[in-house]
């Protein structure tokens, strides 16, 4: 994003991070497949009333934020059957917190030293953030196409609409303006791709790839999980 402002420093400038070709490419599939998905179906076959808990999951995966180190985050999933044909709704959550990049820090702290010396002429001054930490709690809606419903090996893919609850924090920026300007409320899309296999007694093991795409974040991660499946489900009150 481009810098405009104190509130937005940390942003990179209009260049796309290297992150960004792979998650733009397996959103781009996801929403391409949306045709395919309902060709050969009606629209009334598709109604919520046909949803039902069915089941969860808890999971693991490695992040890859632009602007953040690489972590490993949580997540769970609640899983409310099938829409319609071979179209599943999942709930889901997820959080990861970790370091902002080098690079991100020293340009941030170079645009304030910037400031201070436009504001004081002929002054040099050197500012020091220190480690400065980024997390994200995560909740969205999944929409999974199986082209496979019934089969013990089943794979997946999907597009999410997600909301992310950001937050900054470090020693240096602690109840500042700093601070104020990384905590963020922002919105998001992703798309998905991946495969679950039923291991017996009720039980699956899954992994997926997401790409995420959202105002101030953009990542790419690699999921390992583990279902439990209830065989008829329970009705939802809607």
């Amino acid at each position: 994003m481009e810098e405009r402002g104190i509130g937005t420093v940390w942003h990179r400038p209009r260049t796309a991070p290297r992150c960004a070709g792979p998650i733009a490419r397996i959103i781009a599939l996801a929403v391409l497949a949306g045709p395919a998905v309902l060709q050969g179906q009606s629209l009334d076959q598709y109604d919520y009333e046909n949803l039902r808990l069915r089941g969860g999951g808890a999971e693991l995966f490695v992040v890859y934020p632009n602007n953040v180190k690489s972590t490993i985050g949580v997540g769970g999933r609640i899983d409310l059957g099938f829409l319609g044909p071979k179209v599943r709704m999942m709930i889901r959550g997820a959080y990861w917190s970790s370091e902002l990049k080098e690079s991100e820090t020293a340009r941030f702290e170079r645009r304030l030293e910037e400031l201070v010396e436009e504001q004081n002429p002929g002054s040099s001054v050197t500012i020091d953030l220190g480690e400065i930490d980024r997390s994200a709690l995560i909740f969205g809606v999944d929409l999974h196409w199986l082209p496979l419903p019934a089969e013990r090996v089943r794979p997946y893919l999907g597009i999410g609409a997600e909301v992310y609850f950001l937050n900054g924090s470090g020693a240096a920026i602690d109840e500042t303006f700093v601070e104020e300007a990384l905590d963020l409320f922002t919105a998001g899309v992703s798309g998905v791709g991946g495969l679950e296999v039923e291991i017996g007694g009720g039980f699956s093991v899954y992994g997926d790839v997401r790409g995420a795409l959202a105002a101030d974040v953009r990542s790419l991660a690699l999921t390992a999980g583990l279902a439990l499946h209830l065989p008829l489900g329970i009705p939802l009150q809607v």
